[in-house]
């Protein structure tokens, strides 16, 4: 049998197949006659077997699968088959548990358990390679800083469970209007950090849409949110977001200056009546 013709290929537990019921009777099943047991081992590519043994994969009694095993000859399994593939399986079922619960873990380390965007420790750490790579071979780099407007208002006024209903809708409505290469993490509360690589904030990048600038990025964002209330059980919450803006330049030793620089100028956003964007400048610039 070609393996390229059954690679990948995926089967219905609510078709009539043997699958089904291995999945259901959660124990192995052996078919002598595979065609006349199922009509399925009657057409391509399953037409060369004649003989199957389907055992299921258990896991603290939860079915998470199964391993089938089929021949060309009739009559080719029997009782000690299944013995030896249910201990096999049991084997594997263990590991990818294991499997699934490692990479579980490993999400819920880096990932916001709300929102789903990165967490502020898994964001710093990415951001603080792109800011290297970016310092080293000279590279744009812009970061902006996000807050909701008055959302102590929503969660006051709707409850937290509207609240998060809100965060988790702006979330999504910025990551529909950034660009794949963008990054962005919630740093805290109703706070985001938002990185836009190889861009300036007014200069236009060439790798990408020429009017794709962060400060075009940052004002697309306020546009949107404010354009688009969060619907929920309550009705249309409509809600605004305050942007501070800033790039890697002299100015600029480290990270943490370029993120108390976008800081800053959010601050200024929110002092100056909120739902704006404002680019930070050095004192006296």
């Amino acid at each position: 049998q070609n393996a390229d013709t059954i690679m990948g290929l995926q089967f219905s537990i609510n078709t009539d197949i043997p699958n089904k019921l291995v999945v259901s009777r959660r124990k192995p099943i052996i078919l002598e006659n595979a065609p006349a047991a199922y009509s399925i081992f009657k057409k391509p590519p399953h037409n060369h077997t004649k003989s199957w043994l389907g055992v299921p994969l258990i896991i603290q009694d939860r079915v998470i699968g199964m391993i089938a095993l089929d021949s060309t000859q009739a009559g080719r399994f029997d009782q000690d088959h299944a013995r030896l593939a249910s201990a096999f399986t049991a084997q594997v079922a263990v590991v990818l548990e294991n499997a699934r619960l490692y990479e579980e873990t490993r999400r819920l380390a880096i990932t916001d358990s709300l929102t789903g965007i990165c967490n502020r420790r898994h964001f710093i750490n990415l951001a603080q390679r792109e800011f290297q790579r970016s310092r080293r071979y000279q590279h744009p780099l812009s970061l902006i800083m996000m807050d909701l407007d008055h959302f102590k208002v929503v969660n006051d006024t709707y409850g937290h469970l509207i609240g998060d209903k809100v965060l988790q809708a702006i979330t999504i409505l910025c990551q529909k209007n950034l660009r794949a290469s963008d990054m962005i993490g919630r740093y805290g509360g109703e706070e985001f950090l938002i990185m836009l690589p190889e861009t300036s904030i007014n200069s236009t990048d060439t790798n990408h849409d020429n009017k794709y600038t962060a400060k075009y990025a940052a004002e697309r964002l306020r546009k949107v949110v404010e354009s688009t209330p969060t619907q929920t059980a309550h009705g249309k919450i409509p809600i605004t977001i305050s942007l501070g803006l800033t790039e890697l330049n002299e100015d600029v030793d480290n990270l943490d200056d370029l993120i108390d620089h976008a800081d800053q100028a959010l601050y200024q956003a929110k002092e100056a009546g909120r739902n704006r964007v404002v680019v930070w400048e050095p004192a006296g610039g």
